[in-house]
């Protein structure tokens, strides 16, 4: 019975001991430059087969709350097999020329190192180890690099009401997909929990696109089914560039010309019933940052 005893707190006490994410991080090598991030295909073993994608989609759906414009995995794959280059090749040693082949700023690789899944009398453990290194396109050096291990354990038969939740874990650790896939998440939360969100930093530091004026060719006039106003408006250049004419139509695009004035126009569709008079245009800037401004035309109009 001692020996029972020893055995299983002997298991208890593997079981406590974990892994750490270990990570460095150049802020020198994080260029203003860096906005566009592809996660490549990651390498690895072979078993179980699902593992590498899976990790790599966790991954990159952790990395989408920062503030970088991260590239599509599908978008990343299809790129790299027009370009020719085979999955043995995907590197960082060859970040430049993946870089090059997908248009993306910084390259972040993956290796799964390690994975095991065990279901044994008295605990049960699905684990998942990992490195995964963010490259610099241009410069070739690493920006962030994190090696961890995490996944998912069970409980120990340490008195009979731990019986039930033991077995239970047990029997999820056996759905060996669905236990790498907690392992998997909670891996990925840890990983890029540990890289700066300097994208979005900036972003949120970056000003907003500001609206001087606007002017339109119903000033004064109002609007009637049928007619076409024309709405002017003059804000920080170089934006992309949209008008809501509420109640009739959404998301007209302006053009911009000269610099910084932007120009459109619509005709009232004659099926209109009514409208207040709002107009609310806004300017994007390419990290989708908006700034707006709403008019009123001083006289709303109402179909006959």
């Amino acid at each position: 019975m001692r020996a029972y005893v020893a055995v299983v707190l002997c298991v208890a006490g593997a079981l406590i001991c974990g892994c750490q994410v270990s990570s460095t991080f150049n802020a020198d090598m994080m260029e203003p430059s860096v906005k566009r991030i592809a996660v490549v295909p990651f390498q690895g073993p072979e078993e179980p087969p699902f593992i590498k994608d899976m990790v790599r989609r966790a991954i990159y759906d952790d990395l989408c709350v920062l503030g970088f414009a991260d590239m599509k995995l599908g978008e990343v794959d299809y790129r790299l097999e027009q370009a020719g280059i085979a999955p043995t090749d995907i590197a960082p040693h060859n970040a430049d020329v993946i870089a090059k082949a997908i248009g993306a700023d910084a390259i972040l690789f993956g290796t799964i190192r390690k994975t095991s899944n065990i279901t044994a009398v008295v605990y049960s453990e699905t684990r998942i180890e990992g490195e995964f290194t963010l490259i610099n396109a241009r410069t070739g050096k690493a920006i962030w690099q994190a090696a961890h291990c995490d996944g998912q354990r069970g409980g120990l038969l340490l008195d009979a009401l731990h019986v039930v939740e033991t077995v239970e874990d047990q029997y999820a650790n056996m759905l060996k997909e669905e236990a790498y896939q907690h392992a998997a998440d909670k891996l990925a939360r840890k990983v890029v929990a540990t890289l700066p969100d300097v994208a979005g930093e900036r972003i949120a530091a970056a000003p907003l696109p500001q609206i001087q004026s606007i002017r339109t060719s119903a000033d004064g006039r109002g609007l009637e089914p049928g007619q076409q106003v024309v709405v002017v408006v003059q804000g920080t250049p170089g934006m992309a560039a949209t008008m809501n004419l509420y109640g009739v139509q959404d998301y007209i695009p302006l053009t911009e010309a000269p610099l910084g004035v932007y120009t459109g126009a619509y005709t009232i569709r004659k099926d209109i019933e009514k409208s207040d008079g709002t107009i609310v245009c806004r300017l994007q800037d390419r990290n989708g940052n908006v700034g707006q401004k709403t008019a009123r035309i001083r006289k709303a109009f109402a179909s006959k």
